[in-house]
């Protein structure tokens, strides 16, 4: 069975691996492994190679997604507040995943992240469409 690899889906750290491998004109031989392991268990030891970046990367994918496709919110908010903090929180992710080779995150992406993590802690049972 063949399997499509798509990079971007990846981990930060193992799609960085098969880019440079692909730049390089070779195929990376671990990639099926990791495929095979992501459709078993749900995640790669690639994956966990930089778990922060990955984790990063799904939250904020979905997030994404939740604030594109959904079509309720917490009986408590209305619907432009609960847009409001989606993006709140889906900038928090975003700056983390930006920075996969940085030294670090800027004051300010440090904040917004923090800030992120306390409304995605807070709304965390809220999260579904």
């Amino acid at each position: 069975m063949r399997v499509k690899i798509n990079p971007r889906r990846m981990s930060s750290v193992a799609g960085e691996v098969i880019r440079e491998s692909h730049r390089r004109g070779k195929k990376e031989p671990r990639a099926a492994r990791w495929a095979r392991q992501r459709a078993e268990r749900g995640f790669s030891d690639a994956d966990c190679w930089s778990l922060d970046h990955y984790l990063a990367t799904i939250i904020a994918g979905a997030l994404r997604q939740l604030r594109k496709a959904s079509a309720g919110y917490p009986a408590d908010l209305t619907k432009e507040r609960w847009d409001a903090i989606l993006a709140k929180m889906t900038r928090g992710f975003e700056a983390v995943d930006q920075h996969l080779f940085d030294p670090g995150l800027t004051e300010e992406e440090q904040r917004q992240f923090r800030r992120s993590m306390q409304l995605f802690r807070r709304w965390f049972f809220d999260l579904w469409w």
